[in-house]
């Protein structure tokens, strides 16, 4: 999770893998084991190489361990669904966060090539008293200034394994990561519809609506239509980053970015020749080819 900074959508309450990092072991190419951080939160000195590590995809060093901040786990969660377009779902996370709701995930996923307009999954975690009276106050607000009718979801625990499994794709889809403002949930939905259908592919998302976090997984037709989804989605001004993809896919569109490297290339450059100058940590991996 460190080493691909990856995250699910529990990060709205609990935030990203380096937020809850305090301390991490390390091997350095040279063979050198070092130490960043400590077992408690108010303890770094210096630059925090475990922030560092967080996304590294291995390029810079071997992880040992890692010490992180832990959260307990609630009494009881509780979750409410209701059909919602991209746009519709983030002007509901504006309204539950005016009201003074604290959900612990508040997600959208619909299709390109489908009718519905797709869904938005809210769910609470707290005691159970608050999580009913939190669950209650968010399907009177939702359909008081929206109009639209929530739905109790049962199996809550099942709900949410489900969703987090369907964010790793399968073995037959490209997977996606967009990162935009919050706002622009609806643009990603419309870029996505468009792209797929120009490209002819089925695409599907699954978006953290709060936090302008996407995840486009696309499936059908052939590596070249794929690639050309995520050009779609770049030039509509997104930074889309493949996760997966099928075999192929690679020969028609960098993994990363397309044309210019970012501003911040040539510090990680150096950075990379700094740790690892004969590059033995998964050359080729990251941005540019470290």
């Amino acid at each position: 999770m460190l080493a691909t900074a990856d995250h699910g959508p529990r990060r709205l309450a609990c935030g990203a893998p380096r937020d809850l990092v305090i301390g991490a072991t390390f091997a350095l190419a040279d063979g050198t084991v070092a130490r960043t951080g400590g077992n408690v939160i108010k303890n770094v000195a210096g630059f925090d190489l475990a922030k560092l590590l967080c996304g590294s995809l291995g390029t810079l060093a071997l992880l040992i361990d890692v010490t992180v901040r832990l959260d307990p786990l609630p009494a009881a969660t509780a979750t409410l669904s209701a059909p919602a377009t991209a746009g519709q779902a983030h002007a509901l996370a504006l309204a539950l966060s005016d009201a003074r709701l604290e959900p612990t995930a508040f997600d959208h996923t619909g299709q390109a090539t489908g009718h519905e307009p797709g869904r938005v999954w809210v769910r609470f975690a707290a005691r159970d008293a608050a999580v009913a009276a939190q669950r209650r106050a968010a399907a009177a607000d939702v359909a008081a200034r929206h109009g639209l009718s929530t739905e109790p979801v049962d199996d809550d625990e099942g709900l949410w394994a489900d969703l987090v499994a369907g964010l790793a794709g399968g073995n037959d889809e490209t997977v996606v990561a967009v990162t935009t403002l919050p706002s622009l949930s609806a643009q990603v939905a419309e870029a996505v519809s468009a792209g797929a259908a120009a490209a002819d592919v089925a695409a599907r998302w699954h978006s953290h609506v709060a936090l302008g976090l996407h995840r486009v997984a696309l499936s059908g037709g052939a590596p070249s239509e794929h690639a050309a989804v995520v050009r779609a989605l770049r030039a509509a001004g997104f930074r889309a980053e493949l996760r997966r993809r099928v075999a192929g896919v690679d020969d028609h569109v960098d993994a990363w970015v397309d044309g210019e490297l970012p501003s911040a290339w040539p510090l990680m450059r150096s950075i990379k020749h700094r740790l690892d100058p004969h590059r033995r940590f998964a050359p080729g991996r990251f941005f540019g080819g470290l």
